[in-house]
């Protein structure tokens, strides 16, 4: 097995073991499009797709332009033993049927799952809508004199939904800022990439370094960064209040059109 790099056989299995486990995952046929490179985020590459047959599925109630967003089996670039590659699968099993049932306004729609890529070398990617308008980020600097309160009282309106989940329980989002905040056609935002989202108990129950954790300082609560200092081991350290926490970083963003300085942070965190 290549440093961190999940064989290759690994990606059939995972489809396999998704659309067995979970009868409402909708499983659609997708391809890339060339230059359709979007970016990347938490939890893969994001590119804009069509559909292998030209046309939706039948069941898919949506017509407009997907997206696949293609999951990284890396964890910081480093070799993970079965143990931890397994727990890995786990987490991207649970992040994707957990989200297959999320319906809200603020809240990205799962539109489905599919296998991408060559004979040779597949891989599982996530089928969502294009959002034309890109990210708050980008949203923000086209349109500087959109309301603001809007956007804001919709990614509230989103992540107070995440926390109120409660089958099987609330649900920390682990990752807020505005790069990760989509805008729809209609100019309503999304609450998108899940890298980090997972259920309470789970977080509670794995035991991930921070290292491993692509955190940014900017916009992670100080228990995020430091969990030590508060007598946190790391994975307690994701809860409500960090999402809140990062909440308001986000906000200071929107109003500031940046987010806070590092070297502002630095008096955050001696």
């Amino acid at each position: 097995m290549d440093d961190g790099i999940v064989p290759r056989s690994a990606p059939e299995l995972l489809f396999q073991h998704l659309v067995a486990s979970d009868s409402s995952l909708l499983t659609i046929e997708a391809t890339c499009c060339e230059d359709g490179y979007v970016g990347r985020g938490a939890s893969g590459e994001v590119w804009e797709a069509k559909y292998s047959s030209g046309r939706p599925p039948d069941q898919l109630e949506y017509e407009g332009v997907i997206a696949l967003k293609i999951l990284q089996y890396t964890l910081a670039g480093r070799r993970v033993d079965e143990t931890t590659q397994n727990r890995f699968f786990k987490r991207v099993v649970k992040e994707v049927s957990l989200w297959s049932k999320l319906k809200h306004p603020n809240v990205l729609r799962l539109l489905g799952i599919c296998l991408e890529g060559s004979k040779g070398y597949k891989r599982i990617s996530i089928v969502m809508p294009l959002m034309e308008n890109g990210s708050l980020v980008d949203y923000l600097q086209a349109h500087p004199n959109v309301d603001r309160l809007r956007l804001l009282r919709g990614m509230a309106d989103g992540l107070t939904y995440l926390h109120g989940f409660d089958q099987p329980g609330p649900i920390i989002h682990g990752d807020l800022k505005c790069a990760n905040v989509l805008i729809d056609g209609a100019g309503i935002p999304l609450l998108a990439d899940f890298g980090f989202s997972m259920l309470m108990d789970e977080i509670r129950a794995e035991h991930i370094t921070t290292t491993l954790l692509d955190i940014n300082p900017r916009w992670a609560a100080p228990e995020r960064l430091n969990p030590e200092r508060y007598g946190l081991k790391p994975h307690e350290a994701f809860t409500k209040a960090s999402d809140m926490y990062s909440l308001g970083m986000t906000i200071y963003e929107v109003c500031r059109c940046f987010p806070l300085g590092i070297c502002r942070l630095k008096a955050f965190f001696p």
